[in-house]
């Protein structure tokens, strides 16, 4: 015997008029944000959300994209992994989530839909996501290392763009929303001062956001009496980068680095392992700390079990603020008013921990 159940009856716009006690125009501005010539209380506005709500009430968005000409959706865009590279390490799964969740804390507050995708570009192919040219999205959140002919390529196409991270070219023309690292970095510097480390070295990945961070760990380090600053260009992070850069490491001339400064946890503890399977141990024979973003586990380094000191980027509130004003700017563009600058920053945390607690070891 078969058993035929009915479908589920969604309620309607005039569902939620009758139970407010309003009419179904009423309802509709207040659900869609538009109060155009129609006045009402606060009272009303809320009333009317929380029947919304309670009768679980969804707006259909292709009458309401019918009407404004738009789709009320985001993207975020991140550059798409090497082919060799299968997925994303646990740094790049946690960097996305953050972020992700932070677009989708700003587009759930004003009823949009946040999409996905990668972008390609390998030399003079400009393989683009279809989204940036059928008008499936309003707005782009960039994030990760940026090409300035993706930005370029947005721009010219007439789609409102923004960047989480620091790591696009400064004269591209949009806003920039990330964590302070610049500072952060220089505060390390210090820190790592006054225990007693004179030679510290720093991986620097590829990109302009990068740069900058080396440039900052640079210039702390410059009026610092006796102090050697390393600066170490990783490039794309591979077991095999790491285990040559472990290499290069240990065959400099001693005294050779006795503090690090580290991109990611995943190439902290990468670079962690190899070190310990070559004897060598943190905190007792050098110190390290890594950037990463906000929320990042607690990381316990091999052989030693001590808990990796951290600098935690905002990256969920940096990608929520990016989102709420690239909304703000398509909801009412003459309204929005955005600071002279087109860098928004957040202070880091940096959370001390075991793999930076000990002085200056002794590896002269």
């Amino acid at each position: 015997m078969t058993t035929h159940t009915r479908p589920i009856q969604k309620p309607s716009l005039s569902d939620v008029a009758r139970e407010a006690g309003v009419s179904a125009t009423l309802v509709s501005r207040i659900l869609r944000g538009k109060r155009g010539n129609i006045r009402f209380s606060k009272e009303t506005e809320t009333r009317v959300r929380e029947v919304a709500k309670q009768l679980g009430y969804v707006p259909r968005r292709d009458a309401r994209n019918l009407v404004t000409r738009r789709s009320h959706t985001l993207a975020l865009l991140s550059p798409q992994p090497a082919p060799h590279v299968q997925g994303r390490d646990a740094w790049g799964n946690h960097f996305l989530h953050q972020i992700l969740s932070g677009i989708e804390a700003a587009c759930a507050e004003r009823d949009y839909n946040c999409l996905f995708s990668y972008w390609a570009i390998s030399g003079s192919d400009r393989s683009h996501p279809r989204i940036m040219l059928d008008q499936s999205v309003d707005g782009v959140v960039l994030t990760d290392f940026t090409a300035p002919s993706v930005v370029e390529y947005l721009l010219e196409a007439g789609v409102k763009c923004a960047q989480v991270g620091s790591n696009v070219d400064p004269e591209c023309e949009i806003d920039r929303y990330y964590g302070d690292l610049e500072a952060a970095i220089s505060e390390v510097v210090l820190r790592y001062y006054d225990q007693g480390h004179r030679r510290v070295a720093i991986f620097r990945p590829d990109g302009f956001g990068a740069l900058g961070v080396a440039q900052a760990f640079e210039a702390a380090a410059a009026p610092l009496k006796d102090f050697h600053a390393q600066v170490v260009p990783c490039g794309r992070i591979t077991a095999d980068s790491v285990r040559r850069l472990v290499l290069d490491l240990l065959r400099q001339p001693s005294p050779g680095p006795t503090a690090l400064i580290c991109p990611s946890g995943t190439f902290a503890l990468a670079l962690a392992t190899e070190m310990a399977a070559r004897g060598v141990r943190c905190p007792d024979d050098y110190a390290m700390i890594a950037w990463v973003s906000a929320g990042w586990p607690e990381t316990f380094l091999p052989d030693t079990g001590a808990a990796l000191s951290t600098i935690d980027l905002p990256n969920y509130e940096a990608a929520r603020r990016a989102a709420a004003d690239l909304i703000l700017q398509l909801e009412a563009p003459g309204a929005f008013r955005g600071p002279q600058s087109r860098n928004h920053t957040w202070p880091c945390e940096i959370n001390w921990r075991d793999s930076t607690e000990r002085s200056l070891p002794d590896r002269a």
